[in-house]
């Protein structure tokens, strides 16, 4: 119940926290399958090494492994990424940094869809 607020309210630390906390509430029900409340323990230094350094909001997608570390900047990426390789190296880790959108979804027709339609609502 923290995530949107948080996002509505431009409120970077509560957001990460709020992250972090459901990731690992979702992670430790997973723990017995997943080993863990990671998948892999190697993504799982990167990322508490990038969180006990900088404000971020972890965890890893569905079941993993591919982790994530929500950050404030482009600035703290760079650190973030940096934190990452220095303590995962030799990991068979990849890492990489990506930016939201930032901007509503965009739709337009196109003839070819115009006609789809009218086909569907005229059969």
């Amino acid at each position: 119940m923290r995530i949107l607020p948080a996002v509505v309210e431009s409120d970077f630390t509560i957001f990460a926290d709020a992250i972090s906390a459901m990731q690992y509430t979702i992670g430790e029900y997973f723990a017995p399958v997943q080993g863990g409340v990671f998948a892999s323990p190697a993504v799982e230094r990167a990322l508490d090494a990038v969180a006990a350094e900088q404000k971020a909001g972890i965890g890893q997608t569905s079941w993993g492994p591919v982790g994530f570390a929500f950050v404030e900047s482009a600035q703290e990426a760079e650190r973030a990424l940096s934190t990452a390789t220095r303590v995962a190296p030799g990991a068979s880790l990849a890492f990489s940094i990506a930016a939201g959108r930032n901007r509503g979804a965009s739709w337009r027709a196109t003839r070819s869809s115009a006609s789809q339609c009218e086909r569907s609502l005229n059969a």
